[in-house]
């Protein structure tokens, strides 16, 4: 065992809010096994990152080296739980913070009942609700200027209304 590798897996490393380097052991459909020393961590989809995904796959692969923070330590299971997600910059508030009330263009990605979502990053989506659609009938793929009007950090909502 190397200097390194007795650092990782010393228990003041598994505190919450520590960072260290692991090596992605497994991949599966609702996340990752990180191999972190003498410990395994759980890396959740929901912790992997704040764009939209559909597959864990499209963040992390087998053998990846990376960087993930420490979100806690199970008291019973001992479970470490992991985040890719909190060492990024949150967009939706850089967002919120930046370009609120600012028109942007954006993407239809899905339609549905209350709306269409309009994606105007890669990593947030937002709803233009149906009332807004101003008598164009959008489709997925459309581009739309839109200006964001509510932005919800905690609950992750964001509600357009077109700009043109």
């Amino acid at each position: 065992m190397t200097a390194d590798d007795e650092q990782r897996s010393a228990p003041s490393a598994l505190q919450p809010g520590v960072v260290l380097r692991g090596v992605v052991e497994s991949v599966f459909p609702t996340g990752a096994f990180v191999d972190l020393g003498e410990v395994h961590g759980l890396l959740s989809t929901a912790n992997m990152s704040w764009r939209p995904f559909s597959s864990s796959e499209e963040i992390v692969h087998v053998g990846q080296e990376l960087s993930v923070m420490v979100l806690g330590v199970g008291e019973l299971t001992g479970e470490v739980t992991l985040s890719l997600k909190d060492l990024q910059d949150d967009p939706l508030r850089a967002h919120a913070r930046d370009s609120f009330m600012e028109p942007v263009v954006g993407r239809v990605v899905k339609l549905g009942g209350l709306g269409a979502f309009i994606r105007v990053r890669e990593d947030f989506e937002g709803l233009l609700p149906t009332a807004g659609f101003g008598g164009v009938q959008l489709e997925v793929g459309d581009e739309v200027t839109v200006v964001a009007v509510e932005i919800n950090v905690h609950t992750r909502r964001v509600l357009f209304t077109r700009a043109d």
